[in-house]
């Protein structure tokens, strides 16, 4: 199965991913699926679900605060009601509704955060984190919350290497139950126990 195709089949069961491609091609492949995640109403209807059901609370006096709010309300959802899935042995991606289904690791979910996180109009990006004493590397998801309020949907979709470059881009950590916005994945990691194989 081609790499395009997987992206673009948002029911996609898992599928084997070259160990020859990237880490670039690699996140290509995770934004191509972000970006038709976020043209999805299931994908949509989902984020706006997770913002109903775990936003604590409904009135804020800036935009940055109610985009944290809805942020976390996604984080809980993806960590409580979706779920972390170890991958079999290599490197698997999956279509976000199948992810929604049946949960996924920690690409799928950095992934559908993305897409969810488009959908309420608060840009991100996926950051490859590379982990030489683990066998396995990292994909973790950063937001930027910003005071003008809502952006124009796919204008930030970008990864970075590990370090976040500018701006007010805050980690958002998927696959550790408890991590919230703004928490390192290491120092999610340590506080809540190490809970995921992928972050070490």
């Amino acid at each position: 199965m081609s790499a395009a195709r997987g992206g673009c089949d948002l029911t996609l069961a898992p599928y084997q991913v070259s160990d020859m491609l990237s880490p670039q091609e690699r996140v290509d492949i995770l934004t191509a699926m972000a970006i038709a995640g976020s043209r999805s109403r299931e994908v949509c209807t989902a984020a706006s679900g997770a913002v109903l059901k775990y936003m604590k609370q409904s009135s804020f006096s800036d935009t940055v605060a109610k985009q944290e709010a809805q942020v976390n309300a996604l984080l809980e959802f993806l960590q409580k009601d979706v779920g972390y899935v170890d991958d079999p042995e290599g490197e698997w991606y999956q279509g976000f509704l199948y992810t929604l289904a049946h949960g996924g690791d920690c690409e799928d979910l950095a992934g559908l955060l993305l897409s969810m996180s488009d959908c309420l109009g608060i840009a991100s990006r996926l950051v490859w984190m590379e982990q030489p004493k683990s066998k396995l590397n990292h994909v973790t998801a950063q937001v930027l919350l910003s005071p003008s309020g809502g952006v124009q949907k796919n204008m930030h979709w970008e990864w970075w290497a590990n370090q976040a470059k500018s701006g007010d881009w805050k980690w958002a950590e998927t696959t550790i139950s408890s991590a919230r916005v703004g928490m390192h994945p290491y120092d999610a990691a340590n506080r809540y126990g190490k809970d995921r194989k992928s972050v070490v």
